[in-house]
């Protein structure tokens, strides 16, 4: 059964909106009262699941969560 949906197109797609929505947060990002993001190319490390250009937005990609409700990302 096909769906209408496939993974193929689904998951790549859902990766650019969340690398566009990076991109957005890391032009308003203020480092040392200068706004570097918006100048940049954020590069993406797809094994590590972090951009390897501009640190500062890393801190959108995953949360630090309280004690005792960690997420163990396993794969």
């Amino acid at each position: 059964m096909e769906m209408s949906s496939p993974f193929e197109i689904a998951g790549p797609l859902t990766e650019a909106l969340l690398m566009a929505n990076l991109a957005i947060r890391g032009v308003d990002l203020q480092v040392d009262g200068k706004y570097p993001g918006r100048s940049k190319k954020l590069i993406w490390d797809n094994d590590n699941m972090r951009v390897t250009n501009f640190d500062e937005v890393n801190q959108f990609v995953k949360r630090t969560y309280r004690p005792g409700w960690e997420v163990n990302y396993t794969f």
